[in-house]
């Protein structure tokens, strides 16, 4: 069975690692500073992220991926894989479970989700 991981980008796994296990893929969480957003990990990497720390005025704050991104990677994954198993933080800390379960219940796709685990699986 070819099963297809989508983790979020809190996991810390990098574009690089995924890409290296062929079968993970990254969901970016959008990282804001005041009005300037960026894709976590595509438009700020943490060696950008980290240093602005202390040096910008707006404390940095995430959003969950964007329902349309998670959908059209998850359209994609369909057409290559008969299982998606999504890894994302706890509901409790981001709305991106609540992104992952409106993709499953809009796409009838066969997706598995757990919440929590993202870095201790992988």
């Amino acid at each position: 069975m070819n099963v297809q991981i989508v983790i979020d980008s809190t996991s810390d796994i990098t574009p690089q690692m995924a890409k290296a296990m062929g079968n993970v893929h990254i969901m970016p969480l959008t990282v804001s500073f005041g009005n300037e957003h960026f894709q976590d990990g595509i438009d700020i990497t943490p060696e950008e992220f980290y240093p602005r720390l202390p040096q910008d005025e707006n404390i940095p704050t995430t959003t969950q991926p964007l329902p349309g991104y998670v959908i059209e990677l998850v359209t994609r994954l369909s057409e290559e894989t008969d299982q998606i198993l999504i890894l994302t933080l706890s509901q409790k800390l981001s709305g991106t479970y609540q992104s992952a379960l409106y993709t499953k219940k809009t796409l009838e796709s066969p997706i598995t989700i757990w919440q929590g685990l993202c870095t201790l699986i992988l």
